[in-house]
């Protein structure tokens, strides 16, 4: 059994004994709660070891999941999640419980809901999955796969037939349709450097463009047998997080907490004289994530099998694409870059996060947002560090378990349209 992990330190904890008493198999343990635990970051992260776990196994679903002794209906209830979506689009022959035939049946019902999305998202989150595993175009490996032609998501590719994401004009309205359907109103990010600023929508199209570039395939260009990619999103309003208002006790919190306590000041003695936010305005927190199976930026970046570096090295090399100027494109209109990532999150006072092959480091703007700065540096630079997740504020990065794919996840103050 592989039991489903329920905090961050089992997602980056090796599954050894788990792997070597069953290498081929995976076969989930574990209660409704734990998939459905609503903490910044969690859902990604989930996603991440998800992928990892089941690489190359067959998959099972105890019947005894949810308390459903029918193991089609304990897959059903999971398809609403991220994770639960994942599972279904794994390749169907590798499924030994449900059997392959309802597996099929349960993700055309997933595909023809994504096609609306994100009409169906709600409060809990939204999320869109493009499975290029599954496209009409690449050679299938089980006869009953060929039943669906299957495209990619219209609101990621809006052109059928056409090999190329969305533009950013339509990347601004479906961040602003994600916004309203999670945060269930018009919210927008408190600060603003205009009206309608660009930057978010510009944020996601420009990462989502990089998965369609890099992520499909594996580093030696070779096609993997599974390829998802897409964005999530998720609203928390600032009554969510009651536990972050009291004084701090012994509890240790995560990179994620530690930020929606710095910006809403609540370390009243602490934090008065670092005081540069009205957290008045804060309503919630907007959470986007761009995800992908493939090689993580390490392979990415060095056209190689990542485990050949080590951790140290893996850090220098995520680094090097957060500097300015770096593409990994060879197409010039295409380099944005992900060091003008960091600096939009600067202006917004946002938190990023990166957590790829054996790196998991983030970057918070509540605190410290002019770290690594230098002083004439102007306002679309910004430092190439990342802190530890587990450590906080230490540069030094701790050794973490590989995970298979990127998740790069921001994290947006949200307030009222009319403030």
């Amino acid at each position: 059994m592989t039991f489903v992990p329920t905090t961050f330190e089992q997602i980056d904890s090796a599954s050894e004994l788990q792997a070597s008493s069953a290498p081929s198999v995976f076969s989930i343990e574990g209660s409704e709660s734990a998939f459905g635990l609503k903490l910044p970051c969690w859902e990604s992260s989930l996603f991440q070891w998800l992928i990892t776990e089941a690489s190359g196994k067959h998959i099972s679903i105890p019947g005894l999941l949810f308390e459903d002794k029918e193991p089609g209906n304990a897959l059903r209830k999971l398809r609403d999640s991220l994770v639960g979506a994942t599972l279904c689009l794994q390749p169907a022959e590798l499924f030994t419980r449900p059997e392959p035939k309802i597996v099929i049946e349960l993700r055309e019902e997933l595909l023809r809901q994504l096609e609306n999305w994100p009409d169906l998202a709600s409060t809990k989150g939204a999320f869109v999955i493009c499975a290029d595993h599954l496209l009409s175009s690449r050679v299938s490996r089980v006869k009953s796969e060929n039943k669906q032609r299957y495209r990619l998501p219209n609101r990621l590719y809006p052109v059928v037939n056409d090999d190329r994401p969305a533009d950013w004009a339509a990347f601004n309205s479906l961040v602003l349709d994600l916004t309203r359907h999670v945060s269930g109103g018009d919210m927008q990010p408190v600060w603003f450097n205009q009206q309608n600023d660009p930057s978010i929508p510009t944020i996601l199209h420009e990462l989502f463009k990089n998965t369609h570039d890099h992520a499909r395939t594996w580093w030696d260009g070779s096609e993997p047998s599974f390829s998802v990619r897409g964005i999530s999103c998720a609203y928390y309003a600032v009554e969510q997080f009651p536990h972050l208002t009291r004084a701090i006790g012994k509890e240790v919190l995560d990179p994620p907490s530690v930020y929606i306590r710095e910006l809403l000041d609540v370390e009243q003695n602490k934090l008065k004289k670092l005081r540069t936010v009205q957290s008045s305005k804060i309503r919630g927190f907007l959470e986007l994530s761009i995800f992908d199976s493939g090689p993580g930026l390490v392979g990415r970046a060095k056209g190689q099998d990542a485990s050949n570096f080590s951790p140290k090295e893996q850090l220098d090399i995520v680094r090097e694409c957060l500097r300015k100027g770096y593409s990994s494109t060879e197409n010039e209109t295409r380099g944005y870059g992900l060091s003008k990532v960091i600096a939009r999150l600067r202006q917004s006072k946002g938190f990023l996060r990166i957590r790829t092959n054996s790196v998991n480091g983030f970057r918070s703007f509540a605190r410290f947002g002019d770290l690594g700065v230098s002083e004439n540096a102007d306002s679309d630079s910004a430092a190439d560090r990342l802190m530890d997740w587990r450590n906080l504020y230490s540069p030094l990065q701790t050794n973490y378990r590989a995970l298979r794919g990127t998740v790069i996840t921001l994290i947006v103050p949200m307030g009222d349209v009319d403030e």
